[in-house]
């Protein structure tokens, strides 16, 4: 008997040996499985924690379009107006107002609004502000990723980037020598787009938006002029840049361009194809579709609504 035992005994070392370490990898392999979170393509986790250098929170999504406002539905702001134009056109539209988004990276696009820095000298502060040297780190990083950006707004780039920020940096990526802020009210006469431009053949001769102070005139280095403003100068740039970035910033609200011969639409059909975006997501970052938080970072976690 005792024979019999000890050769079982035996027999099943090898068998221990061999399988322990096995359970103990998929154990492991399970709990590691469990930590993490994948982000759906129609869902914005917010990371907040450590999650490197002097941030406190980070974006983790997957893929689309991210349209982002100051104010939401705000005076001078275009953010509604897109997201609203961007979905009728079919794309997964994640929409943001209030605090600048903390990332951008993973975005088919980004579309961003910072309102008219007029907004600002009648009352309490109500423009958003290029203020940050994190929100210049968040579009300096999409831009040199290839990504693509709409920017609008009066002062962002003439004046914020110059005096809140040390934010030059971002000139030559948006195409731009330097950007002037006139400081002056300026309603349209006649917005005119330049022949061989995505605006070709476009005009707006009036503006709803109130009120149209800090008007900034471009000067293009390696982007090209889109629209000038008669006896103004020049308020649009469109840009295709070095790290394969594309970008169109326009000193003018967008949404409050009245439509006549060319409507607002026919602007927004022209970025998009432009930006070569479609609403299957063919896009540059719609590979991050799967993007995945280690357990690590993970500390608290929060969704913004998407549409």
């Amino acid at each position: 008997m005792n024979t019999i035992l000890w050769s079982l005994a035996v027999s099943w070392e090898p068998m221990i040996f061999i399988g322990l370490p096995i359970l103990i990898l998929l154990s492991l392999m399970i709990f590691m499985v469990k930590r993490y979170r994948r982000c759906p393509s129609n869902r914005v986790l917010v990371v907040y924690g450590k999650v490197g250098g002097s941030r406190t929170a980070r974006c983790i999504h997957g893929g689309g379009v991210m349209v982002w406002e100051g104010v939401e539905d705000g005076a001078t702001f275009s953010g509604r107006y897109l997201r609203d134009e961007l979905v009728s056109r079919g794309f997964s539209v994640t929409y943001v107002s209030g605090e600048f988004p903390r990332g951008l990276t993973g975005f088919d696009a980004a579309f961003l609004s910072f309102g008219n820095a007029g907004l600002d000298s009648d009352g309490p502060p109500s423009a958003a502000r290029l203020d940050a040297t994190w929100k210049v780190d968040a579009i300096q990083s999409y831009l040199e990723s290839g990504g693509r950006i709409f920017l609008d707004g009066g002062d962002t780039l003439g004046f914020d980037i110059y005096n809140l920020v040390d934010g030059i940096a971002l000139l030559p990526l948006f195409g731009l020598e330097n950007a002037e802020n006139d400081g002056v009210t300026n309603l349209i006469d006649s917005l005119d787009g330049h022949v061989g431009a995505l605006t070709e053949g476009m005009q707006f001769t009036e503006t709803s938006q109130s009120p149209v102070e800090w008007i900034d005139i471009f000067t293009p280095s390696t982007g090209a002029e889109a629209f000038s403003e008669s006896d103004y100068g020049v308020v649009a740039v469109q840009h295709r840049g070095q790290y394969g970035q594309r970008t169109f910033c326009l000193s003018y609200t967008l949404a409050e361009l009245v439509d006549g011969s060319t409507t607002r639409a026919d602007l927004v059909d022209a970025i998009v194809d432009f930006f070569g975006i479609s609403p299957g997501g063919s896009g540059l970052h719609s590979r991050r579709a799967s993007h995945r938080l280690s357990p690590a970072a993970q500390k608290e976690i929060a969704g913004f609504d998407t549409r």
